[in-house]
């Protein structure tokens, strides 16, 4: 794992750790905790790591996005952050070609 790969991962996990407590999610299951970790998320960009610069993303490597979803599941957190990881991953191409057409 390279240097930045670390850093994004350990930062991940701190936040991860800040925002989302696994016995709280567990405990509280209701929308409105689900909303605001969603809202959190967003505002620091971990749901559009994968995707490209060119569509706002970080263009993170895909060890960095595996990383952020290892840890988002020792944290559970019930919201789709994986997904939303995915969606940008393979937006990139399609944000590419939609802006060169």
């Amino acid at each position: 794992m390279s240097a930045s790969e670390t850093l994004v991962v350990d930062t991940a996990s701190r936040v991860l750790a800040d925002l989302a407590d696994p016995q709280t999610i567990i405990l509280k299951r209701d929308d409105a905790r689900k909303a605001a970790l969603w809202s959190s998320l967003q505002d620091i960009g971990l749901d559009l790591a994968w995707a490209s610069e060119t569509a706002c993303g970080a263009g993170a490597s895909l060890g960095d996005g595996f990383g952020i979803i290892r840890e988002a599941g020792r944290a559970a957190l019930g919201v789709p952050l994986a997904e939303a990881l995915l969606a940008g991953l393979l937006s990139g191409p399609a944000a590419r070609t939609s802006r060169t057409t």
